[in-house]
């Protein structure tokens, strides 16, 4: 018997292969859309999918698993929190049964702007209106302030902290400085990662109230009042 070995070197070259499909997912910020992507499983026992997700605003669970022949649906949720215009994927992982994926188109549009009700405030007084406002991030959120007009309108605290998934309220603040007109404004909240939000705000100056009377007692008894 040869007692000789020969040993070879072999070098494997694997591509990704192609994507399955492509979807759009199209949603505008803060506002989540769900789709079902179809898993299929071809063999004989329980295959369990490692899932993995690249693209920002894509939620869904790290593992599915499909019974043995059956074709499950694994549903995929989009809820962007930019605006963004640009690609994702999902991959499902087996051992046993290998790598496909799906190729995303993720877009969305900036959030709609929200109106704040009119802030009434007599003339050389303020006024504010609670708000409140979600963190929809898994970290701490510190979000800036901007105004459109800051000796009218602000936002208190300058800075909004906002723990991980947490709700914080805040107030706008108006400082009137004329009668019989309306003013407007625009605020801004934001953060790079948390997106921005946008308050339409308007506020309507009042004429003071009568000041409440003091008296004072003067020392030989006389009296003033003003």
């Amino acid at each position: 018997m040869n007692d000789k070995y020969y040993w070879y070197v072999v070098e494997l070259n694997s591509l990704e292969p192609e994507a399955e499909q492509v979807l759009t997912l199209e949603s505008q910020c803060r506002k989540a859309i769900a789709v079902e992507i179809t898993v299929m499983n071809p063999i004989d026992e329980v295959t369990t999918f490692d899932v993995v997700l690249n693209g920002a605003g894509l939620l869904g669970e790290t593992r599915f698993s499909v019974d043995p022949k059956e074709i499950g649906k694994y549903e995929l949720l989009f809820s962007p929190l930019v605006p963004m215009n640009c690609e994702g994927s999902i991959f499902f992982e087996s051992e046993m049964t290998g790598e496909f994926w799906y190729k995303l188109f993720l877009k969305s549009t900036p959030a709609d702007d929200i109106e704040v009700p009119m802030i009434t405030c007599e003339l050389g007084k303020n006024a504010s209106y609670p708000m409140f406002i979600d963190n929809p991030t898994k970290k701490e959120v510190i979000l800036q302030q901007m105004s459109s007009n800051e000796m009218l309108f602000d936002i208190i605290p300058e800075k909004v902290i906002i723990q991980p998934f947490e709700t914080q309220e805040f107030q706008i603040r108006y400082f009137p400085c004329s009668l019989e007109t309306v003013d407007h404004g625009t605020l801004e909240l934001y953060d790079k990662k948390a997106g921005k939000w946008v308050y339409k705000v308007s506020g309507e100056g009042l004429t003071p109230s009568e000041m409440d009377t003091i008296v004072i007692t003067s020392k030989v008894g006389q009296t003033a009042s003003t």
